[in-house]
């Protein structure tokens, strides 16, 4: 049935376009960020009428910014009846007059609840905790007050709360972590991370929740966990059997209900994919529908035992046997357990996340060469740069020289002949093109060929620079891959534009069917990326002039390029695929709004795992000026300097 307003929004448009009123609304879906929806919104009444909805859709509250007395909900109830999505970011509370005091507690959670009684169309609310005030303001998510009116949203299909307390130390502060649960009802997601309540309560409440929504098909979980973070990655301290997640399948299984028919499971920190307990069978099975599953994200990175020794924590697989419909696969480390398992069970993966931060001589890249999946068309990996030589500054504290603890015997799969002879192939040898993956695109001494500058000289874009150094450092992820990434569609690598451009530039020849590429430092340390110094153009020193000049470039090469990111920017390629033009300076392109850019999967991924070990997507963006890029590049030089010479780090350099 449609609306009187909906009547008369239609009448208006159609005597305007001549389109029904159903067709703008799909053009409202497929426009992202602010800035373009309020120019449509400013056009003309009837585009008003039409996309003021979607320009309200969306509600960010950044709760720690405002003082109890400041609150004013009023100028926001004109807009709140289209709030589809509310989001609430609790930060460090950071004002000159006063101090935070859990008093205020109260007055911010009847702010938040005046809100939601004027969201009718609510959908989904998110809650991103971090303000780091010994974990106090967390319990206003335990506010009765709060809960009844979350729970009182007849609309509401999506929960999601994260505590930004993922290695926590002190028991008593963290189990304000949590949320009560039990009383929601019909959700189709429910994501928990970092929470920190007593796991008995957790699980009971969990259940409850789940045993209500029989239709639910995103679960995510993650619990706050004691870390050891001396290095990177932090390492995992297991104590006990850390069987949440068994416990939690027992007991939702008790209630009598069917497994849930999810489509995406996310288990992070603590939600552990294995038991050491006998006779447990396939206990996932008591709580999902394996065949149903089409995206999986896991944690499988650095844990330590009770014995104090490090390993990457090993994941059941076989649970997972029965997934045939698993798409989409994120993890913290590709280990001969899970490549050996991808290889023989689940080829049907084509998209591939690695969150850990590889170093380029870690053995454990080994496993990229040795990966086969025929419909792989996504890959995002992170790389780190690291110097290894006597007496040079290294670039990470990485303990990526830690071997994971497996069975020698996993190392080679019985029964495949092609892999049973690469399992011996060395780092060295494939770095050298020596080794037996020698497949189109891969990595082969032949590829390591320059790039031939001398075409690229036609216009002020192209470089005119000498050639760059090769060495190891130079390869990424793409050259592993035993067909060269041929048919990827989505890539995300970290690239160091000061010696690797012309190598990537010579690879991306060989995607014919990439849409979508994202770029991102190789340096752990910050510092403004693409560096003035990775400039090829004249007179070119600004990070985002050097990757816009770097985005063209790569176009120019790979023509089935339809989106780039490279550092904190993003660029759509507005030319029509088959008329790219032949200069790099003519090459048309559209920055986009941070907005925009979250809506691109690859595009908004954080730096880290955040989520209980897990993938998580960007929440803030702060673009720098060009002093704060400048101030971070001369830190970045101090500091690199002071550890090589030695000495302490001179804070008056950093503004120099």
């Amino acid at each position: 049935m449609v609306s009187g307003a909906t009547a008369s929004r239609g009448n208006v448009l159609g005597a305007v376009s001549g389109l029904p009123p159903e067709i703008w609304t799909m053009i409202g879906d497929e426009i992202q960020g602010p800035k373009n929806l309020s120019a449509l919104v400013a056009v003309c009444r009837a585009f008003r009428d039409i996309f003021t909805p979607f320009l309200f859709a969306r509600k960010v509250l950044k709760l720690s910014r405002f003082r109890p007395e400041e609150i004013n909900c009023e100028e926001l109830e004109s807009t709140l009846i289209h709030t589809k999505d509310f989001e609430v970011r609790v930060e460090e509370f950071m004002f000159n007059d006063f101090s935070y005091d859990i008093a205020m507690n109260g007055d911010y959670v009847e702010f938040v609840v005046r809100m939601l009684k004027k969201m009718p169309n609510l959908r989904s609310f998110s809650w991103h905790d971090s303000p780091h005030e010994d974990h106090i303001p967390s319990t206003m998510l335990r506010d009765k007050t709060l809960i009844t009116a979350l729970q009182s949203c007849k609309s509401l299909a999506h929960l999601y709360v994260s505590f930004d307390y993922q290695w926590t130390d002190e028991e008593e502060q963290s189990l304000n972590c949590s949320i009560p649960v039990s009383g929601f009802h019909n959700l189709t997601s429910l994501e928990l991370y970092n929470i920190g309540g007593k796991e008995a309560d957790e699980i009971k409440g969990i259940t409850a929740a789940l045993g209500s929504s029989p239709h639910l098909k995103k679960l995510g979980l993650g619990l706050g966990w004691r870390a050891d973070c001396e290095g990177t990655p932090e390492i995992l301290l297991i104590r006990g059997e850390g069987d949440f997640l068994l416990d939690l399948c027992t007991s939702y299984h008790a209630l009598g209900k069917s497994p849930l028919n999810l489509e995406t499971l996310r288990l992070g920190h603590g939600v552990f994919p294995s038991t050491d307990k006998p006779d447990t069978g396939n206990f996932l099975a008591r709580l999902v529908k394996m065949s149903g599953l089409k995206t999986l994200h896991l944690f499988n990175g650095l844990v330590r035992g009770a014995d104090d020794e490090d390993a990457y924590l090993l994941v059941d697989w076989t649970l997972f046997d029965a997934c045939i419909l698993l798409r989409q696969l994120a993890v913290s480390r590709l280990g001969p357990d899970l490549r050996t398992w991808l290889n023989t069970v689940r080829q049907s993966v084509e998209e591939l996340i690695v969150t850990d931060h590889y170093a380029f001589y870690e053995a454990g890249l080994k496993q990229f060469n040795l990966l086969r999946l025929p419909k792989l068309s996504y890959v995002f990996t992170r790389e780190v740069t690291v110097e290894r030589e006597p007496g040079m500054w290294s670039d990470t504290d990485s303990d990526s020289d830690l071997e994971p603890v497996w069975d020698s015997d996993s190392e080679s799969e019985v029964g495949s002949d092609p892999e049973s002879e690469a399992a011996s192939e060395t780092v060295a040898d494939a770095e050298s093109g020596s080794g037996s993956d020698s497949g189109s695109g891969s990595l082969s001494g032949s590829d390591t060929d320059e790039l031939n500058t001398g075409e690229d000289l036609e216009s002020g874009l192209e470089p005119l620079v000498g050639q760059p150094l090769r060495g190891s450092q130079t390869i990424t992820v793409l050259d592993r891959l035993h067909d060269g990434g041929a048919s990827l569609k989505r890539l995300g690598i970290c690239l160091d534009l000061n010696n690797s451009w012309d190598h990537f530039a010579t690879r991306l020849q060989s995607l014919k069917q990439l849409t979508q590429l994202r770029l991102n430092s190789k340096s752990v340390h910050g510092g403004g990326y693409p560096s003035k110094q990775s400039s090829l153009w004249p007179g070119i020193k600004r990070p985002k002039d050097i990757a816009e000049r770097f985005a063209k470039l790569f176009k120019r090469r790979c023509h089935s390029l339809q989106y780039i990111q490279i550092g904190q920017w993003a660029w759509q390629f507005t030319d029509p695929v088959d008329q790219v033009p032949s200069a790099a300076d003519q090459i048309s392109v559209r920055q986009l709004e941070f907005d925009e850019m979250m809506t691109f999967e690859l595009f908004a991924w954080n730096t880290f795992a955040a989520e209980a070990g897990l993938p998580q997507p960007e929440t803030v963006h702060t673009e720098w000026s060009e002093e704060e890029e400048d101030r971070m590049d001369r830190m970045m030089v101090e500091i690199r300097q002071a550890f090589e010479e030695g000495r302490e780090v001179d804070p008056s350099r950093f503004d120099s």
